[in-house]
């Protein structure tokens, strides 16, 4: 045990193999739950750009300028990607197994939309994003994670 750490029981998992109190679920409600903020606000800047949210693409302009062209499909697909967001946050913190097939669907999906972009030159960035997805699936269906979701 590392000194200051916390004990298995308060990070989910009692040495017993029950669930005590866990974080996997809560985390995924909360990153699903900022991933649906996000894609609603990109929704919103597509479907009426010109607004006070288009100061978020200062990051990413040309990305926003590419999306723009792609209008109505992009700001229909980034509306439905957020309620897809919603659903799994709603699923998650519910502990339903329909919620975390749903966070394994959408981890799978980002890890081969990666690899696409890694394999479009973009290695590096391709190459991170498919790890981390890859780590993300690789936790969730561990078949203790996969038993908090009933």
């Amino acid at each position: 045990m590392v000194l200051g750490a916390p004990p298995l029981a308060e990070i989910g998992v009692a040495r017993s193999g029950r669930d005590v109190r866990a974080v996997t679920p809560v985390a995924l409600g909360c990153f699903f739950t900022f991933a649906t903020a996000m894609t609603g606000a990109v929704s919103i800047t597509l479907f009426a750009p010109g607004g006070p949210l288009d100061a978020m693409w200062q990051i990413k302009p040309h990305e926003y300028e590419d999306l723009l062209l792609l209008r109505p499909v992009s700001s229909v697909g980034f509306a439905a990607l957020c309620v897809a967001m919603a659903a799994t946050a709603f699923g998650c913190f519910r502990r339903k197994r329909w919620g975390w097939t749903l966070a394994v669907a959408l981890f799978a999906i980002n890890a081969l939309g990666d690899a696409a972009h890694g394999l479009s030159g973009a290695w590096l960035d391709g190459a991170i994003g498919v790890s981390i997805a890859l780590l993300i699936l690789w936790w969730l269906t561990r078949s203790r994670v996969r038993a908090l979701f009933s």
